[in-house]
């Protein structure tokens, strides 16, 4: 027999099911990798609505959603390539001893 959620406050959330998770709420992730982030407690755990049936509770995603870094990504300044590889001077003075 399957326990269906049946608190009086998940009356009244809202439930996200999978498929909406990328296309309403921006979460691209796979269902493998949605599990992984759950067993190791970096993601909400889903709610089992019926049989076949599991969903995220509206509250819980905006909450992990705030709890994200929001400081933009800055990529440091690479030197200009000079156009040698490295270790080209020393190959060309082994080659110069040959």
């Amino acid at each position: 027999m399957v326990q269906v959620e049946d608190s009086a406050s998940a009356a009244n959330e809202v439930f996200v099911t999978y498929t909406q998770l990328s296309e309403q709420h921006g979460i691209p992730f796979s269902r493998r990798h949605l599990r992984d982030l759950v067993a190791r407690g970096l993601f909400p755990a889903p709610r089992l609505l019926g049989a076949n049936t599991i969903a995220w509770p509206l509250s819980a995603l905006a909450a992990w959603k705030a709890s994200r870094p929001t400081q933009q990504y800055q990529p440091q300044a690479h030197p200009e390539p000079t156009g040698k590889r490295k270790g080209a001077k020393r190959r060309s003075l082994e080659n110069q001893q040959l």
